[in-house]
């Protein structure tokens, strides 16, 4: 399995991104941490494989991978996978027990 780590304090997607390259897999199913609190992404190459045939830049892929990155992050702060059904419930949650920074990284406030 291929994995990106944070190497130096920055985190993988950005490591990825700076790179000129786009996870495409983030999600809370590919977050792996392991000994030592490491994070890594796992599972990259895989949306490459499945869709091969899409036509889209690498700044509307980093786009998406942000957008993911939003979502993992409400999801862990949340304890919960979010989608329509608790959105509002998860994004009280965040407004009621998390930092302004924290809300403002995930546009709650």
């Amino acid at each position: 399995m291929a994995a990106a780590r944070a190497v130096g304090g920055v985190a993988p997607h950005a490591r990825v991104h700076v790179s000129g390259l786009a996870v495409r897999c983030l999600s809370p199913v590919h977050v792996l941490v392991t000994s030592g609190s490491r994070v890594r992404i796992g599972g990259l190459g895989v949306v490459d494989v499945v869709e091969y045939d899409q036509v889209k830049t690498v700044a509307e892929q980093q786009r998406e991978d942000l957008v993911s990155l939003g979502q993992t992050l409400l999801t862990v702060a949340c304890r919960t996978f979010v989608d329509q059904r608790n959105l509002h419930a998860c994004l009280a949650t965040v407004a009621q027990h998390y930092s302004r920074d924290m809300q403002t990284v995930l546009q709650v406030s």
